[in-house]
């Protein structure tokens, strides 16, 4: 089975019961809907199918087929593409000169395979040579140890197949003979595919050289009767067939199958996509046990489907576990012979094919199946047009970084004859190390079983990665051979190892620390902490710019607190606002309410009034307690309804002695206030068992010791204060409150110098300003933390986390929403490599588990909505029953524990860690891709003058999606619009380049030191249409636009305009090469050379002086 990047196997009709190989259709097998198609196909046959002519002259034009493999191969000279290695086994003596000229006659017979190709009047044409004497290489290995030979004859033949062909001079086919031992040897052959396909291989050349060799070595003459037609006799017909219209039914069909937006595969990658294809691929060999592939073949048979069928359903299935797309294109090919005449001809015939695969509303494997042949049998009804004229049919949006149409490929190999006693045809571990497609899946059904390999883009994926998904296609085929009526979402993909359940890596803080056990939970916060302070009196546990309280005064402090609060009628079960500032009195409030048997609700100073209000007034609070300086605001929230209490002027005599109330375990602690989807905040009620279950995960996973020094950072009124605050003071460590807006992203990261910080924690939008800011040289030593969480964080967070804090910093990367405040923690230290564009979110923390669920919240395995399943979420929503039962779900395994979906969608990665993949209800789709607006921001930041970069979705004037870049700029160093969406679109394909760019003094950021996403401005007008046409400003540009004027019949073309846009296509390009070689002088290599840079304004002129842009892509097969 040769390795492939265009494939060399097909899909051919016989594949799904349409017609067999030497027999008549047989329309009774199939249903009456099938019967119908076959009809129809039949007819479209019989249109199609006139006898194939002799060529009336030479030389002969290329295929569609062949046109598109020799424009690739043009643009990626040094990149051994399509050279395809084969294998034979010979298990008996060899004789090398018989061979050699059963061979012989094989490149007499096919004039294919003596084909070269040149450029005549701007046209790629075949030239046909005379025969040639060939001469094998013979290697002999019998010398080497026998342990030895196996990998010796692989890298013997590894280093042939990467060797590059020469399309103008050929030959095009090579082999080299390696003698293991005197009745073993391996025929090693490597071909350009531009002469060949499966076909060729399974059902012409190998009968072919075993019967010649078998008629030669016996001193006969060949058996084989000569040829009626010969390839380029095909290509010619092929060209007359189109001018004719032959196929225009077909190209229709297909119009209308691929309308509207193509979507993406959007398969998660162990590394960013390159912004332009580099074809580096690998192999992962498949081997499926002899009981599995037959009850593969007896469910085929039993659902009145093939095989074909059945596994290529699989792969869409696995595909849609592993993207959580509904909708997918999966690339196969036809194996075009459908003339009597080509039956025997070696050749490349192959024609790709679009399958575009419904999955959606979670179906049975058994309708998948249904589904994939249909869209199949359509497919091959209308297979005749090649897939060059599809592409121009459709004018997709181009991109350098994927194949057109789809990305992963699946074929089934056809059938292959028996061999004659003493060959055999081996699958031998020779990789020619590329890959055109991001994934193709080549199988074969062998008697012993089915065997194939996952080909794969090394560029996007790790070889464990492939590893492990053909580990879990092969469980998901058990599963659906034993039950074919199961849902996709209810197929089991996972195995206990690889399911996310609790962290695995190894990098862990290494400091003494006293461990809070599972029953330390079984208490009061306020009891907690109360013994921190009989441990540890004096020592500072909480520090600002204004001073500093120790534990015991931090005590005193809060139990006048909780005496007032007691006085003024406020107690258990109560609820108590707090309005105070970001400081030491405000962690004193706190406490001093949780010892007052009541739950907290803290406000935010710098909320609107009205939200204020509204909260007061849904949390039914019983006091308010606030600082002289919000007195005023205070006074009017309460309006005389509550009491109000200031914590800098308590009555005096206050007792500051611990109150002694026994607060229960499932007492509220407090009630923290978040958006809500109806633009009314809810409110998030936790009781004290749960706040110390995660402060204990917390304090167990970062081993807070009581010599820690803990920033808070984020606002008292977000769940993020909550592991800060606690996470110090019931462990004993000291608090230092940073008020950012006060102190400013160079204060901050002074703070953690002068402090000595050990545990950084904020946002990371706060800690990218941070460290932006931070001086050079400056010394973070003793930060032994940095823990980030609260919105995504990305690739270049980790950079920057390595270039400037120690090695022996731990970085902690978490998602915890404020339903579930610590749920998942990624650890890594500076010498952990990071491929991805985020930051993995890690591992469920302990007594936690992470689901990741379908739409209709069926657990996914692979990709879903990130749920926890805990005993310690959140109580509920306050006030929100119907609310709160929506959003936390009853397990179905019954006991305590629920499950709140998160919002938040991930994807499980193959260490069993989870990586945050996007908001549910914030996916930006553009054209039908789905964008990743992190990576365009990435893009953005590299840009000169670039501080900040945001980029969202929003709809322009006529309601189109579009994506819209907000920046934060050196003033100096601004870049103008053009400029910058130039430098994006050097990197980005075409849909990821903003429409329009705003360039904003600073970020919203929330409270909590987050991205306030609704606060951005609109793009208005500033989302300009479309710019005028950009002249020419040398004469090689104006050359170059009457060149394009002509071919295009376009008279409006700017030097920044597209090739392919504007309706450009593959044999335009060719005339294109040959008129810049004729008008310019410029070689057609150096053109070709200079395209593949993938700049949008490509040098051609020998001074760099013009500008053009020709997409290689598009000029690949798909």
């Amino acid at each position: 089975m040769p390795q492939s990047s265009c494939p060399s196997s097909c899909l051919s009709p016989d594949s799904v019961h349409l017609m067999p190989s030497t027999s008549p259709a047989t329309p009774s097998r199939l249903s009456a809907l099938d019967r119908d198609r076959v009809e129809r196909r039949l007819r479209a046959r019989e249109a199609v199918a006139a006898r194939i002519p002799r060529r009336a002259a030479d030389p002969p034009p290329l295929s569609y087929a062949q046109q598109i493999l020799w424009l690739h191969s043009q643009l990626v000279p040094d990149v051994p593409l399509y050279n395809e290695p084969i294998t034979l086994q010979r298990k008996a003596p060899l004789d090398v000169r018989v061979l050699e000229r059963s061979l012989e006659e094989i490149i007499r017979r096919h004039e294919a395979w003596r084909t070269t190709f040149a450029v005549r009047d701007g046209e790629p044409v075949q030239i046909v040579n005379p025969p040639w004497r060939v001469e094998l290489p013979v290697v002999d290995l019998r010398g080497v140890p026998r342990g030895g030979r196996e990998a010796e004859a692989t890298r013997v033949a590894t280093e042939d197949a990467r060797r590059m062909f020469d399309l103008a001079r050929g030959p095009l086919l090579r082999g080299i003979v390696v003698t293991l031992d005197d009745w073993d040897h391996r025929i090693f052959f490597t071909l350009h595919h531009i002469i060949f396909d499966g076909v060729s291989t399974y059902r012409i050349l190998l009968p072919e050289i075993t019967s010649l060799y078998e008629a030669f070595s016996n001193g006969r003459p060949s058996p084989l009767p000569e040829l009626p037609i010969q390839y380029g006799d095909y290509a010619a017909w092929e060209r007359q067939a189109i001018e004719q219209g032959r196929f225009d039914p077909q190209l229709d069909y297909w119009r209308r199958a691929l309308a509207g937006p193509i979507p993406a595969m959007n398969l998660p990658t162990d590394r960013v996509r390159p912004h332009v294809q580099r074809y580096r691929g690998g192999i992962h060999p498949v081997n499926l046990s002899a009981a599995l592939s037959e009850a593969l073949r007896r469910l085929s048979r039993e659902r009145g489907t093939t095989l074909f069928v059945t596994l290529a359903a699989a792969f869409v299935g696995l595909l849609h576990r592993y993207s959580g797309q509904d909708e997918l294109v999966v690339g196969t090919v036809s194996a075009g012979r459908k003339h009597t005449e080509l039956e025997d001809l070696l050749g490349f015939f192959l024609n790709p094919l679009a399958v575009r695969a419904d999955v959606s509303g979670d179906p049975t494997f058994a309708e998948l199946m249904r589904r994939v042949r249909r869209v199949t049998l359509d497919a091959l009804s209308n297979d005749d047009v090649p897939f060059d004229l599809v592409l121009q049919a459709l004018q997709s949006d181009r991109d350098f970084s994927r194949n057109p149409l789809y990305q992963v490929l699946f074929s089934l190999e056809p059938p292959m004859p028996p061999l004659p006693a003493g060959w055999h045809f081996t699958q031998v571990d020779v990789e020619v190390g590329v890959s055109k497609f991001d994934m193709y899946l080549e199988l074969d059904d062998r008697p012993a079983g089915i065997v194939g390999r996952f080909a794969f883009n090394t560029d996007l994926f790790e070889r464990p990665t492939m590893a492990l998904l053909a580990e879990r296609w092969r469980r998901l085929l058990e599963a659906v051979a034993k039950e074919p009526d199961l849902r996709l979402s209810r197929i089991p993909l996972l195995h206990g190892s690889d399911a996310p359940t609790s962290a695995a890596d190894t990098v862990r803080p290494l400091n003494s620390f006293v461990r809070i056990e599972r029953q330390d939970i079984e208490q009061s916060i306020a009891k907690r902490f109360e013994a921190q302070v009989t441990r540890r009196p004096g020592q500072t546990a909480v520090k600002t710019p204004a001073g500093e309280l120790s534990y015991g005064r931090l005590n005193a402090l809060a139990n006048r607190v909780a005496h007032a609060l007691l006085a003024a009628g406020a107690g258990m079960g109560d609820r108590v606002a707090l309005l105070l500032e970001h400081d030491a009195r405000m962690v004193a409030g706190i406490l001093g309410v949780l010892k007052a048997g009541s739950a907290y609700v803290p406000v935010d100073p710098t909320h609107p009034p009205d939200r204020l209000s509204s909260i007061l007034r849904d949390a039914e609070v019983g006091a308010l307690l606030t600082c002289g300086g919000h007195l005023a605001v205070a006074s009017r929230l309460a309006d005389g309804r509550v009491p109000v209490l200031r914590i800098d002027d308590l009555p005096p005599g206050a007792n500051m002695e611990n109150p002694g109330l026994t607060t229960p375990p499932d007492g509220a602690a407090y009630l923290l206030y978040t958006s809500g989807s109806t633009g009314q905040p809810k409110g998030v009620a936790q009781n004290q068992r749960n706040v110390l279950h995660h402060i204990a995960c917390y304090t167990n996973n970062l081993h807070i010791a009581a010599e820690d020094r803990l920033t808070l950072i984020s606002s008292y009124s977000v769940d993020a204060a909550v592991m800060d605050i606690f996470g110090a003071v019931l462990n004993g460590a000291a608090l230092y409150p940073i008020d950012v807006r006060e102190t400013g992203f160079l204060g901050l990261g002074a703070r953690l110098v002068e402090e000595r910080i050990s545990v950084y924690h904020s946002t990371p939008t706060v800690f990218r300003h941070m460290v932006a800011m931070l001086p050079e040289g400056v010394d973070l030593s003793g930060v032994r933390l940095v823990v980030l969480g609260g919105e995504e964080a990305v690739r270049q967070d980790a950079e920057s986390f390595k270039r400037r804090f120690p090695a022996s910093t731990i970085l902690v990367n978490g998602l915890g929403p404020t339903e579930s405040t610590v749920s998942l923690q990624q650890f890594m230290d500076g010498r952990a490599p990071l491929l991805s564009a985020s930051v993995p979110v890690g591992f469920p923390v302990e007594d936690t588990e992470a689901l990741l669920l379908s739409a209709d919240g069926v657990p996914a395995q692979l990709y879903g909505e990130i749920a926890i399943r805990s005993a310690h979420l959140a109580l509920g929503y306050w006030n929100r029953p119907e609310l709160t039962a929506s959003s936390f779900l009853p397990d179905p395994e019954g006991g305590n524990r629920r499950i709140y979906r998160t919002g938040d969608m991930g994807r499980l990665l193959p260490d069993g860690s989870i990586l945050f993949a996007g908001r549910r209800d914030q996916q930006v789709k553009i054209r039908g891709y789905r964008v990743e607006a992190g990576e365009i921001e990435a893009v953005l930041l590299a840009a000169p003058g670039v501080r900040e970069a945001v980029v969202v979705g929003a709809e322009d004037g006529r309601g189109e999606r579009q994506l819209v870049a907000y920046l934060v700029t050196e003033a100096a160093d601004r870049m103008q619009d053009a400029e910058l969406r130039r430098f994006v679109s050097q990197q980005l394909p075409p849909f990821m380049v903003p429409a329009a760019f705003v360039t904003l003094d600073a970020m919203p950021l929330t409270p909590s030191g987050k991205l306030d996403r609704r606060a951005l401005p609109e793009a208005g007008d500033r989302a300009v249409a479309e710019a005028a046409k950009k002249e020419p400003q040398t004469p090689t540009q104006s050359v170059l636009l009457d060149i394009w004027r002509s071919l295009l019949g376009i008279p409006a073309i700017g030097v920044d305009d597209d090739f392919f846009a504007l309706g450009g296509h593959s044999l335009l390009a060719v005339r294109m090469f040959s008129e810049i070689e004729a008008r310019l002088g410029v070689r057609r290599d150096d053109v070709l050379a200079s395209l593949m840079q993938g700049d949008p304004a490509v040098a051609l002129a020998p001074a760099g002086e013009c500008g053009i842009y020709v997409n290689p892509q598009t000029l690949e097969p798909g």
